[in-house]
């Protein structure tokens, strides 16, 4: 199972116990989101004269925009507005009035004429400051002379007017009938420019099923049920108060530092506090303990037969895999966080390949261990930081701690704690936490340490007498050593007895 798809049935879960919905003196809600009035702008498969209704629906109460409204309705212990729709009526000048209905065809607007899109046909639509609005449309596009930029330009602009009016919840519904990844890739786009007000509902299982498809070629009751329960899911995820969340990483620390779980000789007071307030995993393993193969499975779910990361490098795909990461494993962690409403920043070590591949953080600040070129090093946010902000340490070539034969060797950091790097990762998540956006955030902060070279600062790497300190436990080289990272960092840094 994928990452993201642990992620569904977790939101699904929060979903059924977060999901009770209050009748308050502002209104109906949902979860965070008020509920009082709910618009659709489709085309016929929302609403087709001359009954009105869904096409293909035998009865106005089973199309889909009817199901919808009455099922959250009965979540909310209210009643959705819901405007009777009239036929429209011509206009001398030749347009069409389409009333006051909040269930309207717009297949005109933004598909037939999303060259010009000509707003005033749904002024009153837009004026009525609905809470919840439905887009659903795209069938009838003639894709033949379709333009792009055109159509984006349309829904972008039908978008703000919403936003303008109410900055209602908006639920981008994609393609119905068929495929169409031309027109469903634009309104993803638009979903992604504000993912805490807008949705992209993927529904394409809808047609997939011919059970589904009624007269019309246009979905049935059961296809109208369908399309409600997907819609109502995706509303209903959306509505829940998100947490923020944020995710710790250290590097090579060991279980048995941390004094809460029963080290006395050492002193670890915010981990012993992370300790008392949280869930604490004491048997949990690496499939690959290595720092490449555990971080993309972090940020992937994924498995090193799957990631293909078996040590920090990564071996060729097998046949019959995708090429990319993420075309084997599915999008990353932080972009899926980002299509959960999420803003998200990623800080620190991230032991990625190539070193500033792009993992789906609006924020992305680097601070890696080693700078292959001049260029990285420019380019690294901790070590520009150290340029810019105190220029006096910048000719220092290990910023971490002397490597080579010093790399387990108890040294002093070069820099005062201020300048470090665990220093630098907490400052600037800190600034993020604190951030004005409303949206809730998804922090991972990855600190370097205690991964070697262990160098704290003054007066860190004073806290301990070494002889008051218990002996180092050793194990026996001869099973040690069939992990080959052992032996082969042994030779990399002329250790003998590591």
């Amino acid at each position: 199972m994928r990452f993201n798809d642990h992620l569904r049935i977790v939101v699904a879960c929060a979903c059924l116990s977060a999901t009770a919905l209050l009748a308050r003196a502002d209104g109906a809600h949902l979860g965070k989101m008020r509920a009082d009035k709910i618009l659709f702008l489709g085309n016929s498969i929302t609403s087709c004269g001359p009954k009105y209704w869904g096409l293909a629906a035998s009865t106005a109460e089973k199309d889909y925009a009817h199901r919808l409204a009455a099922a959250i309705s009965a979540k909310t212990g209210s009643c959705l507005t819901m405007i009777p729709t009239a036929a429209p009526v011509a206009r001398p000048d030749g347009s069409v009035d389409v009333g006051k209905s909040n269930v309207i065809n717009i297949a005109d607007i933004l598909e037939r004429g999303y060259r010009t899109y000509e707003a005033a046909k749904i002024a009153r639509q837009i004026a009525w400051k609905a809470d919840i609005v439905i887009l659903q449309f795209g069938e009838n596009i003639p894709m033949a002379s379709f333009d792009a930029a055109k159509f984006k330009n349309c829904l972008q602009r039908l978008v703000t007017d919403l936003t303008e009016s109410s900055n209602p919840q908006i639920f981008v519904a994609g393609y119905i009938l068929g495929a169409n990844a031309t027109v469903d890739n634009i309104k993803r786009q638009i979903c992604a420019e504000d993912p805490a007000r807008r949705v992209f509902v993927d529904l394409s299982a809808v047609g997939k099923d011919r059970a589904n498809i009624g007269d019309y070629g246009h979905p049935n009751d059961k296809g109208m049920a369908v399309i409600a329960d997907l819609l109502l899911k995706a509303i209903v995820a959306h509505s829940v108060c998100k947490p923020n969340v944020l995710f710790l990483m250290t590097d090579q620390q060991r279980f048995d530092t941390i004094a809460a779980l029963g080290n006395s000789h050492i002193y670890t007071p915010n981990l012993d506090r992370l300790v008392k307030r949280g869930l604490v995993f004491t048997n949990a393993y690496a499939t690959c303990p290595v720092c490449v193969p555990s971080r993309y499975t972090i940020r992937t779910g994924c498995q090193p037969p799957t990631t293909r990361a078996f040590s920090n490098g990564r071996s060729k795909p097998v046949a019959g895999q995708a090429t990319s990461m993420t075309g084997r494993c599915g999008p990353y962690l932080a972009e899926t966080m980002r299509g959960l409403g999420y803003r998200t920043f990623g800080i620190g070590k991230f032991h990625t390949q190539p070193w500033d591949e792009k993992l789906g953080y609006e924020v992305h600040l680097h601070s890696e261990e080693l700078y292959g070129t001049p260029d990285q090093r420019r380019r690294d946010d901790f070590a520009a930081w150290i340029a810019r902000e105190h220029p006096a340490y910048d000719f220092i070539e290990g910023l971490m701690g002397e490597r080579t034969e010093m790399y387990y060797m108890p040294q002093m950091s070069p820099m005062p704690a201020s300048c470090t790097v665990e220093r630098w990762a907490a400052d600037r998540a800190i600034e993020q936490i604190r951030s004005a956006d409303p949206r809730p955030y998804f922090g991972f902060v990855s600190f370097i340490g205690p991964h070697p070279p262990l160098a704290p600062p003054i007066p860190f790497n004073r806290m301990y007498d070494p002889d008051r300190m218990p002996n180092p436990v050793c194990g026996d080289l001869r099973t040690d050593h069939l992990d080959e990272q052992i032996p082969w960092m042994n030779y990399a840094v002329w250790a003998e007895d590591v």
